[in-house]
């Protein structure tokens, strides 16, 4: 471990020294910089230094050139021809030349005519009559010189390998007529000057750009090795790998930046294990009161289901699963028209409250279940976050299906009480009379001698008479309902019975009877001669809505397979007129038939003695036609 201390878990770093060696590498980076800027500065004032000696130096070339030129009388430039060159007029224009080469210390001066051959030469060992080599390096200026006009050349670079530079005058005769061109060339030596500074220049560039690229690059190296360490080190930090201490040997800022990237380690793994161990806390108390608020979610009997403002449900408990009859396999997270469908019931409900954003207290919807008919009421209330801004929905269903049934059971069983006392004193004031008059009536039969119209007026009195008692006794049978004594039987025995009393109705009719058992030894507990009677007013009710060839079909399966529950499904199916669906809730109240002839009491009989069966009946059509009553028990 680097010098430093822990101290309530944070490292010190006051004792770790620091160095300056940065800042000699900084400076000296900097001086090799100025030394670039100042040879590329220097080599950009030789340039600017040369181009201006160029030019001073051509101006006065073409000076030397134009005074040979004043020198010379064009009208006997034709004795200066090969051969000529022991006479006098050669001598002493050369002689003249020669001064002015002298005076000027210029390599050499020279005459050519218009064909570029030489008429005339300082430089005595040279041959008169050819064209000298170096012209065709500076063609185009003595090209322009044949023009009328004197010119420099630039600087150039002989055959000889040395510099050199040339200037041209032309030479008029008195027609203003160029006939020749005096040409002037710069000493060789002098201009050699120029090469060896130049040459310097670009030595002392080359060796300053080597030692200087070679002191960057130590320079450079030292610096971004330390730095290329630390960025690696941060990369691994940034992983969470903080095992590895950054080793920078350097005693400058940049190994003291080391010691303390060491310590910022030492320190962030320190807190980093104490922020691991607040998470593992907080996890643990948020799986705690999730934990928590899925147990009151599961215990509560009643529906809760969460919607955000999408319509996307966010939570839904086990009592409105059910409720609801949905699967419980991904129902969170998605759209409620979704899991419900956009036809079920509460799902309009549902649009109607998104659409409307009203929040009602209570309110009571009647859903059509695949299997029931079942009354919820839902309370809404807004979900609100922290700054009572809505975020969601929040509807509490409560099934009161079986309170509503059991209202009406109550309902029922108050008036079934007021029927009972109602039917003692029918008994009492209507069947005693009727008793009486069927006696007198049957004398009356007896005494009468004419057995003709009176007979049948007799026979009809009876036959009411019968009438009205056979509906006394189903409506003291419907106000005051037998005790139910229960014990097991065999279903099939039960369709037997029921079968055999509505026989000669059945043979009447033609009708086809099918009995349809999950299993012949299918049981059932309860009362078995008030389900006959049950079963048999809902077969001759059958018999009465079909026409001649029908068909009857009784079937008994088990509701969950399971034989020693007793818990079976009756159906009764005919294919007769049928019933019209309004009229489905109101058919097994007193009183109520949808025949001329009926006593509205057969129905609310059978629906007594399913009840007291603690049992269901429900109606519904048979399909292709007739009805189909379906008891649940």
């Amino acid at each position: 471990m680097q010098s430093g201390c822990f101290e309530n878990g944070i490292v010190a770093l006051k004792h770790i020294p620091r160095r300056r060696g940065l800042k000699t590498q900084i400076v000296l980076l900097f001086i090799f910089t100025v030394m670039m800027i100042l040879n590329i500065a220097s080599w950009f004032f030789y340039s600017r230094t040369r181009g201006y000696f160029d030019t001073e130096l051509g101006n006065t070339l073409i000076g030397l050139a134009r005074s040979g030129a004043d020198l010379i009388d064009a009208d006997l430039l034709k004795f200066l021809k090969p051969g000529y060159e022991r006479g006098e007029f050669y001598k002493d224009l050369q002689a003249n030349l020669e001064i002015l080469k002298k005076n000027f210390k210029v390599n050499r001066l020279f005459i050519i005519d218009r064909t570029l051959k030489t008429l005339l030469d300082t430089k005595v060992d040279s041959p008169i009559g050819i064209s000298p080599p170096h012209l065709r390096i500076n063609l185009p200026e003595v090209e322009t010189a044949l023009r009328g006009h004197s010119v420099y050349s630039t600087l150039y670079r002989s055959y000889d390998g040395n510099l050199y530079k040339s200037a041209y005058a032309p030479v008029f005769d008195n027609r203003n007529q160029v006939v020749a061109v005096v040409c002037v060339d710069a000493s060789p030596a002098f201009l050699q000057v120029i090469d060896r500074i130049e040459n310097l220049i670009i030595t002392l560039n080359l060796i300053s750009i080597v030692v200087a690229s070679i002191i960057s690059l130590i320079l450079a190296r030292s610096i971004l090795k330390p730095v290329h360490l630390l960025v690696n080190a941060a990369q691994r930090v940034s992983r969470g790998d903080f095992t590895q201490p950054v080793t920078v040997n350097s005693r400058n800022e940049i190994g003291f930046l080391a010691q303390v990237f060491n310590s910022m380690q030492e320190n962030i793994k320190i807190k980093e294990e104490r922020l691991r161990k607040l998470k593992q806390m907080a996890e643990g108390r948020a799986e705690s009161i999730q934990s928590y608020n899925n147990y009151i979610l599961r215990s509560v009997n009643h529906g809760i289901l969460t919607l955000d403002l999408n319509g996307i449900i966010t939570i839904i408990n086990p009592a409105a699963e059910k409720i609801l009859q949905l699967s419980s396999n991904h129902t969170t997270g998605q759209k409620y028209s979704e899991v419900l469908g956009v036809d079920h019931p509460f799902s309009s409900f549902i649009t109607r409250t998104l659409h409307s954003m009203s929040y009602r207290s209570r309110e009571e919807i009647e859903v059509m279940l695949p299997n029931s008919k079942k009354i919820l009421s839902a309370d809404v209330s807004p979900l609100l976050d922290a700054k009572q801004k809505i975020i969601g929905v929040n509807f509490v269903i409560t099934d009161l299906t079986e309170i509503r049934k059991l209202q009406e059971r109550i309902r029922e069983k108050e008036k079934l009480a007021y029927l009972g006392e109602l039917s003692a004193t029918i008994a009492h004031e209507v069947r005693n009379p009727l008793n009486s008059i069927e006696l007198f009536v049957g004398l009356l039969k007896r005494r009468i001698d004419d057995r003709g119209e009176c007979e049948d007026a007799i026979n009809k009195i009876q036959r009411e008479i019968r009438t009205l008692n056979a509906f006394m006794t189903d409506f003291l049978t419907f106000a005051r309902p037998a005790e139910i004594k229960m014990r097991n039987f065999r279903i099939s025995r039960l369709f037997q019975e029921v079968v055999f009393l509505a026989w000669k109705e059945l043979q009447d009719k033609r009708i086809d009877v099918r009995v349809n058992l999950e299993d012949k030894d299918l049981q059932l507990r309860g009362d078995f001669d008030q389900l006959k009677r049950a079963l048999l007013n809902i077969v001759l009710n059958a018999i009465q809505s079909m026409d001649t060839g029908g068909t009857l079909t009784l079937v008994a399966i088990s509701r969950n397979g399971n034989k020693t529950k007793n818990q079976v499904c009756i159906e009764i199916a005919d294919t007769g007129c049928g019933i019209d669906p309004a009229d489905f809730d109101r058919i097994f109240q007193p009183f109520y038939s949808t025949r001329s002839q009926g006593t509205g009491l057969g129905l609310a009989i059978v629906k007594n003695i399913i009840n007291a069966h603690h049992g269901t009946i429900i109606v519904e059509n048979n399909h292709p036609r007739g009805t189909k009553f379906i008891i649940y028990l």
